[in-house]
């Protein structure tokens, strides 16, 4: 084991949260003949993380550790020789992620606009996923960080197309989701004050939802996308059924017990206001949320 691999256990024991320290640096240098070229256009990207803040690029602090290792490992001879398995996760998110299709619903339904994604994405990541912004003149610009595709033989092509949407989609619509909560953030506090109504404490990972607010928004955030699926996959009763078995499952074991009743009363306040955009129910939402 070399130094940077002992270096790295050990930021891995101290808290989980470095892995996305690092990897969310990454791009804020390129691998040139195995030397790190400072990128312009990224100053430490990923510095915030829940409630844990960083001051420093850890790329920045271990760079000599992190182009000996490259040297050492010959590792750009390595990417040249795999090009085709990463060309591979390319072409498989172009034709399975339907980003465009998400970006063009989410814009049409929500008063938020957003200019551009970047999209990262690697296969030793398992099922990591989290988002980042920027704003500079008017242009707002998203970094998501995502899984590869996945295909699971078990599941139909709809089910797969529809099991690899919600993972980007539960992203980008973060960046949806959350201004209208702005605007009522107050109100949304007071609503789910009662913190352990809505979610387990004792499950792992809820730590990073404090307050009433960050609940909500990822409550949100997954019913939004089964308001997605009801329009998209309009008709096709057994995929939706599968569709909302599966979020309310998995949010359920997340600890957000309510995800539900949650999910219910968004598509019954939707029905009802169909020709509205969603910011617009946030209100009735809300109340809701203050009588359970």
């Amino acid at each position: 084991m070399n130094q940077l691999s002992r270096q790295w256990i050990s930021l891995l024991t101290k808290n989980p949260l470095n892995y996305i320290f690092f990897t969310g640096n990454a791009q804020t240098y390129f691998l040139k003949n195995e030397i790190l070229i400072p990128n312009p256009n990224y100053i430490l990207p990923a510095n915030k993380v829940a409630n844990v803040k960083i001051e420093v690029n850890p790329i920045t602090t271990y760079k000599k550790e992190i182009e000996a290792f490259a040297k050492k490992t010959n590792f750009n001879e390595f990417y040249k020789s795999e090009k085709p398995f990463y060309d591979k996760i390319i072409s498989d998110y172009k034709q399975y992620s339907n980003l465009q299709k998400q970006w063009n619903w989410l814009e049409k339904n929500f008063d938020t606009k957003i200019n551009s994604y970047i999209v990262y994405t690697s296969a030793l990541i398992n099922g990591l996923n989290y988002t980042g912004g920027y704003e500079n003149n008017n242009f707002h610009l998203i970094e998501m960080v995502l899984p590869t595709i996945q295909k699971e033989k078990d599941r139909s092509e709809k089910n797969n197309e529809a099991f690899n949407t919600r993972s980007m989609f539960t992203e980008i619509d973060h960046n949806y989701v959350e201004k209208p909560s702005v605007k009522f953030k107050s109100e949304i506090n007071t609503a789910l004050k009662d913190r352990e109504k809505w979610v387990n404490t004792k499950a792992y990972g809820t730590e990073y939802y404090p307050d009433g607010y960050k609940v909500f928004n990822e409550y949100m955030t997954y019913g939004v996308f089964i308001l997605y699926a009801e329009e998209i996959y309009k008709g096709d009763t057994k995929l939706l059924q599968e569709i909302n078995n599966e979020v309310n499952a998995i949010m359920i074991e997340r600890g957000f017990i309510k995800m539900k009743e949650f999910n219910e009363e968004l598509k019954n306040l939707r029905n009802k206001n169909k020709k509205k955009k969603i910011d617009l129910i946030y209100p009735e939402l809300i109340k809701w949320c203050s009588l359970q």
